[in-house]
Parts: C-alpha cells; structure tokens; sequence
C-alpha cells in the first residue's frame, strides 16, 4: 500500500515512481479530501483496475 499526504500537484509524480518498482501495487491512496485525475492517469494506462472508495480516497488495484 503506498499512502500519500502530498497537495495533489505532486501525487502524479509519486504514482509514476510507484509503477516502476518491481512488485505489484496493490493499493494507492490519497489523503482525505485530495482528487487529482492526472494520478489516476498513469495508474489506468498500465492496465490498472482502479476503484475509488468516496469515503477515504483509496485506489483499489486488482
């Protein structure tokens, strides 16, 4: 699980470095009232099943 508490500016930077590492993501989550669709992005475009959970911010990947 990666857990990020960043102004939403910089979470795309942090799913990109997520991706490159060697193991799975299993969960990615933003902290609580933090939205930023250019995260989403890279995350989707690696074939990354997301599912937003409104109440907490987390990304699912399955």
């Amino acid at each position: 699980m990666v857990d990020v508490f960043r102004a939403p500016q910089y979470c795309p930077k942090h799913a990109r470095e997520v991706l490159a590492v060697p193991w799975r993501l299993k969960v990615f989550r933003m902290q609580s009232g933090i939205a930023s669709p250019e995260t989403r992005k890279p995350l989707m475009v690696e074939h990354a099943l997301l599912s937003k959970n409104a109440a907490d911010n987390k990304h699912t990947v399955g």
